[in-house]
């Protein structure tokens, strides 16, 4: 690359050699073009580019754009026989002194930027000035000469009649950079606000040379003309780049200002950190005074245990010293206790409270967490020899590998397939009880969804041997305790086929209002959203808003807007989930009964950026909100220059599941990320969830009790999936009767026969008493167990829908659609 230019002194421009002084004579053309004369009338007004604009004078220079005189000359010469030795010589002598004369004539500016720097001659000509074209110019005229270059046009001087004539440049000039970047440094420089095409026609009228931009090379100026007119413009345009090189030389004291500053804050940085980590380090440890208050906490048997507490969650730990100036630590051999030690004794006691609240999580995640991923088995005739986990982004996702199971295998699979099937009931009807005995004891916003959709593993063990598991082995394989994974929505069906399934499962789901389940494209769809605010570091903000049509308003407007804590970027899920039932179905679609808790930002928690940022949220609408088979089209708007990475927009409509309280929930989501400050176009992905109203009701009434310290009810079957009264009614019924023919059974045995003592009478009526309280008790076991088979029932039917709706939305075949590589809170 070159850049001579950017040297100190250094000319990018060489004079050109034109060689030993030669006699030149000059013909009859010559003399014309000389004369501003033309053979072509139409020629005469053939200007170039830059002679076509009518300019006006520069208000930069004092000096008056003139062009020399040569109305003399061609007085003299007009008369002469061009073929007369002594015309030919006076013509010669003419044409010299009308150089000289220019010569001597030219003058000196005070500014570069200023016209006639460079000794433009002071007397007018009779000929019409460049650039002035006379009244009657034509379009046709105008432009000719853009095309014609060998016509000479009665417009040229020597230099341009140089060119025309299709000789070479006689010299050229390299500029620092492509001309239109250079024109922009011109108009930067003090008093230099100058028009696209000044430059070059200073260069031509101060100078007399004719000058172009190079065709192949945008930083070459190529340069026509006589010796002195070529020096000229190359001694111009070196100033120039002299003047435009001083613009973007920064100042260096500032430079080392700037440097100095930041070291400084750098170094002020790294003594605050090395401060607080000693601190921290003394926090650690036994403090060293011996008048300090301590503190013994007794860390509970129950839950997990101390040592886990202390590694898994130390920077909660060091919050709590750091926030409280309080020491925290643990002596070794005796880690039933956690000491504190401190100056205020307040501080201590809220520390104290505080650790009781983190092993309170802890004990109720331990006992409520349930993680179960299992896999459902596939009938014989779509078994596969193996199992393949096929890497889809940052997931895995597991997929029927090889030939089909020959014939004797296909036999045998047959009974194996309903022992696995009953096997998974029974691990999910025995942990689904645990978990909801104590879910309603957490605090905080809770979801319970069963989700369909692509289930992919982000850690799993791989096979001991080759690449591929066996049924067996993947099944054990994903009941190992550090498996790792999650379902996104990503139906694996085409739009089309998704609509054409619902509308054929009419004797499943029914749209409310008595809407046939022909219109489906006709529902209104519900619209909500979920955006990504990126805030210091890697944490992110999630924010979901919903957004309402009120009822005579054409408009959307945002009624519900909730902010949930930062999570860690890059995390598989940033929410907790006291209870994940996944399945994997090669059949179906894969499923996941869950339970998500979630930690929302108070009003006064979050700084006024983000609360400005939920403010301009707006749902601008179109044609197609109206239906959510409708084509992707961004509705959300909001204030730019936001950080948000990436947001989502779902639309979604409800379908009653007939006979049943549930409500599936069919949901599109587009998908739209921030590549180098442009939004990116939609990236649709479908997902489905079937659920119970009721349920989140229930567990945030609870959540509410355990804010106000009050002690919330038990959980269990009973209160999320209970059993209808008169199906209760009605047992209980049919158990009074048994009852009570039972007992008119035993009085028929025992006979009519009367008692004749008192005491016998006394004995008799004690009886009838006993009887009657061991009937009440029955009564009360057999309506506990009626109640429990019943919910069990409903668990069942819950459970039996969801496989129905699993294998409406799934496909046997091994293709993986769309899916959304993101958790979006509680809208899935």
């Amino acid at each position: 690359m070159e850049v001579e230019w950017e040297k100190e002194g250094a000319e990018s421009w060489a004079l050109p050699d034109y060689g030993p002084p030669r006699p030149h004579s000059l013909d009859q053309a010559d003399l014309r073009t000389a004369y501003g004369e033309s053979d072509d009338e139409d020629d005469r007004y053939s200007l170039e580019r830059f002679e076509e604009q009518s300019y006006v004078p520069d208000p930069l220079g004092s000096s008056t754009e003139l062009m020399f005189s040569l109305g003399s000359a061609h007085a003299a010469t007009s008369n002469l026989s061009f073929d007369d030795p002594e015309a030919q010589a006076g013509k010669r002598e003419a044409l010299r002194q009308l150089v000289a004369n220019r010569a001597q004539s030219s003058t000196q500016g005070e500014s570069l930027f200023k016209v006639g720097q460079y000794g433009t001659p002071k007397g007018k000509s009779d000929l019409p000035l460049r650039g002035k074209p006379q009244e009657n110019r034509t379009q046709k005229n105008a432009t000719r000469g853009l095309h014609n270059r060998g016509q000479i046009s009665s417009n040229d001087d020597f230099a341009k009649a140089k060119w025309r004539r299709g000789g070479p440049a006689d010299a050229t000039f390299r500029l620092p950079c492509e001309y239109k970047e250079f024109q922009n440094r011109i108009a930067q420089t003090p008093g230099g606000a100058l028009s696209h095409a000044d430059f070059l026609r200073q260069l031509m009228q101060e100078t007399g040379a004719y000058v172009r931009i190079g065709v192949k090379n945008p930083k070459l100026i190529e340069i026509w003309g006589r010796e002195s007119q070529v020096l000229a413009a190359q001694k111009m345009a070196q100033h120039y780049v002299n003047e435009t090189s001083q613009i973007n030389r920064p100042d260096k004291s500032k430079i080392w200002t700037k440097i100095s500053a930041h070291s400084n804050v750098k170094v002020a940085s790294q003594k605050v950190k090395e401060f607080e980590y000693a601190k921290m380090q003394g926090l650690r440890k036994a403090p060293a005074h011996p008048t300090y208050c301590m503190y013994l906490f007794l860390w509970p048997e129950e839950g997990p245990s101390l040592s886990h507490c202390l590694v898994t969650h130390r920077q909660q730990l060091d919050d709590m010293r750091a926030s409280h100036d309080v020491h925290l630590y643990t002596v070794p051999g005796n880690y039933d206790y956690i000491f504190l030690g401190g100056t205020n004794e307040e501080s201590l006691y809220q520390v104290a409270e505080k650790l009781r609240d983190l092993w309170h999580g802890l004990y109720l995640q331990c006992e409520t967490e349930i993680k179960l991923f299992l896999v459902a088995p596939p009938a014989a005739s779509i078994m596969r020899m193996s199992i393949i986990m096929d890497r889809v982004g940052d997931y895995s996702k597991a997929f029927l590998n090889g030939e089909k199971l020959p014939r004797e295998q296909a036999l045998a699979w047959g009974p194996k397939v309903q022992g696995f099937v009953e096997g998974n009931k029974e691990v999910i009807q025995t942990n689904l009880e645990k978990a909801l005995e104590l879910v309603l004891n957490m605090s905080g916003e809770l979801h319970m969804r069963a989700k369909f959709g692509s289930f992919f593993l982000g850690e799993y063990k791989k096979p001991e041997t080759g690449y591929t598991y066996t049924f067996e082995e993947f099944r054990d394989m994903l009941r190992l305790k550090n498996v790792e994974g999650r379902l996104l929505p990503g139906i694996s069906l085409p739009q089309e086929t998704i609509f054409k399934r619902i509308k054929d499962a009419q004797d499943l789901l029914a749209p409310w209002g008595g809407i046939p389940l022909e219109s489906l494209m006709s529902i209104k769809p519900k619209h909500s959203a979920s955006f990504d605010y990126q805030v210091e570091g890697d944490a992110i903000i999630r924010v979901e808003v919903s957004f309402s049509q009120p009822l005579g308003i054409s408009e959307f407007e945002a009624n519900r807007a909730r902010i949930f804590k930062p999570q860690k970027k890059g995390t598989h899920d940033g929410l907790m989930k006291p209870m994940q039932i996944s399945m994997i179905d090669f059949e179906r679609a894969d499923w996941q009964f869950e339970v998500k808790a979630f930690t929302l930002y108070q009003g006064d928690e979050f700084h006024n950026d983000l609360e400005k940022f939920k403010q301009s949220i707006r749902y601008t609408w179109n044609p197609s909100a109206s239906s959510i088979g409708s084509a992707p089209k961004r509705k959300t708007q909001f204030t730019r220059g936001v950080p948000v990475t990436r947001f989502v927009e779902k639309s979604a409509i409800e379908l009653n599941v007939i006979d049943t309280p549930y409500v599936f929930e069919l949901a599109r989501y587009d998908l739209y990320k921030n590549v180098n400050r442009e939004w990116t176009n939609a990236k649709v992905s479908w997902g489905g969830s079937i659920f119970n109203p009721e349920w989140d009701h229930t567990l945030t009434e609870q959540a509410d009790k355990i804010e106000r310290g009050e002690i919330p009810h038990s959980g269990g079957l009973s209160t999320f999936f209970p059993a209808p009264q008169n199906v209760i009614d009605k047992a209980m019924a049919s158990w009074d009767e048994d009852e009570a023919k039972k007992a008119s059974d035993e009085a028929e045995q025992v006979g009519d026969e009367a008692k004749k003592t008192s005491g016998e009478v006394k004995q008799k009526d004690e009886d009838e008493v006993k009887k009657k309280a061991e009937l009440e008790a029955r009564k009360i076991e057999a309506e506990i167990r009626i109640r429990k088979h019943h919910e069990t029932e409903q668990l069942k039917i819950f459970m039996s829908k969801v496989q129905t709706l699993a294998r409406m939305l799934g496909s046997p075949e091994p293709e993986m659609g769309e899916f959304l590589d993101m958790d979006i809170g509680t809208l899935f």
